[in-house]
């Protein structure tokens, strides 16, 4: 009987020791499965992505209307908010890009009959390596995907391992990301966030 439990229990007892092994050597580094129903746009972690702090660096385009200000990069102050022309303010701090640039639009328009505002945060980078074409330190655009950061640097090199594109958090969280699936699949295609690296590791022939 004792022979029996055992001949049941030992290829059981082998697949949970190999799988403590994997997940022991795997340092964390797990491949990205989306998250049912889960819009990314919508989580805590991205939706901050976007939006403006103290002390960024950010600068204000005006385009669509003749003679258009001239662009300015300034500093969020500590009271949050910046300086638009005709000695206009605005709050700047804790609004989404998107939103900020309506706002600032909406106050132009007092002096415009239209008037594009364009706002671009500076100084956020992701870094993108290994089997790139131009590999290298990019602008982080808000919303940006994987497979966005490599079509940035050029794209993917014939050498490279589409299967298995490492993505280090500025934690040091790493996931591996499989761009072949993500290329069919969107969901598969996580987001960056600014500091992130993304790494093309060679393809095993």
């Amino acid at each position: 009987m004792r022979c029996n439990v055992f001949r049941w229990l030992g290829p059981f007892l082998g697949v949970v020791c190999l799988a403590l092994v994997a997940a022991g050597c795997g340092g964390g580094r797990v491949y990205y499965r989306p998250t049912a129903n889960l819009d990314p746009n919508e989580t805590g972690t991205l939706a901050g992505i976007d939006v403006v702090r103290v002390g960024d660096r950010i600068t204000v385009m005006y385009t669509d209307v003749p003679n258009p200000p001239p662009a300015v990069e300034q500093r969020v102050r500590e009271d949050g908010r910046i300086t638009l022309p005709f000695n206009e303010e605005v709050e700047a701090a804790g609004k989404r890009v998107s939103d900020l640039q309506e706002e600032i639009r909406r106050k132009l328009l007092k002096y415009f009959n239209r008037i594009t505002v364009t706002v671009r945060i500076e100084g956020r980078y992701v870094h993108v390596g290994g089997y790139v074409r131009m590999p290298g330190r990019y602008d982080y655009e808000g919303q940006m995907t994987v497979l966005d950061a490599i079509k940035v640097a050029g794209d993917f090199t014939e050498f490279a391992n589409r299967k298995a594109v490492r993505v280090t958090r500025t934690d040091g969280t790493e996931i591996i990301v499989n761009c072949k699936k993500a290329l069919e699949d969107p969901r598969y295609d996580p987001p960056l966030y600014p500091g992130d690296d993304v790494y093309v590791p060679k393809k095993l022939w």
